[in-house]
């Protein structure tokens, strides 16, 4: 072989390497950028339930089911809720719109709610190598802090307390739980999501 057809073989090795980590790279900021959208999404129509805005929470509702974030096991389906919520308070579906929601992969949501100076902690498993995701969206008017602590113990991420959205982004080196770990140091009680991709 030839010097000159072995720099040619280096050269699209490390072009084929590069792009290879570009895609890879790619996908991680597009999950990334899903969660938010999906945090943003709750915290959208979290303020709409609250105000009894009947189009503002439809919009919501549609733009979740868009997104294809589930709810986690146990959890009631926010489109579901939002749309029949939407509906009592006036707001009309659009004609196109359809129920139905598959099994569509995406991050998950889970909800829940908080005693004054209480803590939530749930533990949930992330793929080893790959690009794990967490955002709390607290509910209007509260304020929280989160924690993420690998299954060895050592602490992966911590955002201290706040109204706005909380994340943590993290690669897990092995496949194995994670314990989060959402605090209300108020005092009184607080609700949350949690988004987890």
């Amino acid at each position: 072989m030839s010097r000159g057809s072995r720099i040619w073989k280096r050269g699209i090795a490390a072009l084929v390497l590069s792009c290879t980590l570009s895609a890879s790279g790619l996908t991680a900021a597009q999950d990334a950028d899903l969660s938010a959208s999906v945090g943003d999404i709750l915290r959208e129509g979290l303020a709409a339930q609250a105000r009894g805005d009947g189009e503002a929470l439809l919009t919501a509702a549609l733009a979740l089911a868009r997104s294809g974030a589930r709810p986690d096991t146990g959890d009631a389906d926010l489109v579901r809720v939002w749309i029949r919520d939407a509906q009592t308070m006036g707001a009309k579906l659009p004609k196109t719109f359809y129920a139905s929601r598959g099994l569509l992969l995406g991050p998950a949501y889970k909800s829940g709610k908080i005693a004054a100076n209480g803590k939530f902690t749930t533990r949930q498993s992330f793929a080893g190598g790959q690009m794990a995701d967490i955002l709390v969206v607290p509910a209007p008017g509260a304020a929280l802090s989160l924690r993420v602590v690998d299954d060895e113990g050592d602490e992966v991420c911590a955002v201290a307390s706040s109204s706005e959205n909380l994340g943590c982004r993290w690669v897990p080196v092995y496949t194995a739980p994670s314990a989060i770990t959402v605090v209300n140091a108020s005092r009184k009680p607080a609700k949350f999501y949690l988004v987890m991709n």
